[in-house]
């Protein structure tokens, strides 16, 4: 998260280092989770890894598990489709 919110305090090769080092340790139990490593993924160009959380992050509500969204969305996973 804190590679997004101050993205232009970071280099290109340091937001790709950090993705990849915490990305493996992260269990991802967030529902924006997916959508901030989505954005972060395209802001050192690995669309293979951007699209994969981009789904990921819609899945939480549109997915196969429709019932995650029973009581409402998950409107911080949502986000990330207007961010790009």
């Amino acid at each position: 998260m804190l590679l997004h919110l101050l993205k232009d305090k970071f280099s290109e090769a340091a937001k790709r280092d950090n993705w990849y080092y915490y990305e493996e340790k992260t269990i991802n139990d967030s529902s924006l989770s997916s959508a901030i490593h989505s954005i972060a993924a395209c802001d050192f160009n690995d669309t293979e890894k951007a699209l994969e959380n981009f789904i990921e992050a819609i899945e939480v509500d549109i997915g196969e598990n429709m019932k995650s969204s029973d009581i409402g969305i998950h409107a911080a996973a949502m986000g990330v489709s207007g961010n790009r």
